[in-house]
């Protein structure tokens, strides 16, 4: 179990850290009088370039806004091909998938194209457990190996202002933690 623990934490890591690469590579895109234009406006976007959005995540403050507006402020097209999970906060439109991502910056909406970017991970983890039988020691450990190239940073699209934290490569500051 603790194995399993330590894989699925390597794997938020990895995903965090995707995401500020796609962040810190990221075009900005003005947002939309509502919320619902905010999001025609970023598809809109990803058309004029030949992209088609792929997924868009939302920071926690923007999935609540997303998930409160009322029936008369949800468009047709959301009434009827959307569907929201609040259980994993999760939700999809068609076959655009949108999620909340509390790793996102408050006020901030990431959308892309998924031919936009391409991740690499090494497939098979490295585990590794340390016995001490005689002093009734474990250490475990899992190790991947993770990279990503943005091929197109003009359909890796953002709505919002990014902190004067994110540093241009993607990285976090020193006060952040890797993967």
């Amino acid at each position: 179990s603790l194995l399993k623990a330590a894989t699925d934490d390597y794997r938020r890591e990895t995903e965090d850290w995707l995401v500020a690469q796609l962040l810190a590579s990221s075009t900005e895109v003005v947002a939309g009088t509502t919320f619902a234009g905010t999001l025609a406006g970023l598809g809109v976007a990803s058309v004029q370039l030949g992209a088609s959005l792929s997924t868009i995540q939302m920071a926690t403050d923007q999935w609540l806004e997303f998930a409160e507006l009322t029936d008369a402020q949800i468009p047709w097209w959301l009434k009827n091909q959307g569907e929201l999970n609040l259980g994993t906060t999760e939700g999809t439109a068609g076959k655009l998938k949108f999620s909340a991502n509390p790793e996102l910056p408050a006020g901030v909406i990431l959308a892309a194209d998924n031919r936009a970017y391409t991740p690499f991970e090494r497939k098979n983890l490295i585990d590794v457990q340390a016995v001490n039988i005689a002093n009734g020691g474990i250490d475990v450990g899992v190790f991947g190996y993770v990279s990503a190239i943005v091929n197109d940073p003009r359909a890796v699209l953002r709505v919002g202002t990014l902190p004067a934290g994110l540093l241009a490569d993607g990285e976090e500051g020193e006060e952040g933690e890797g993967a």
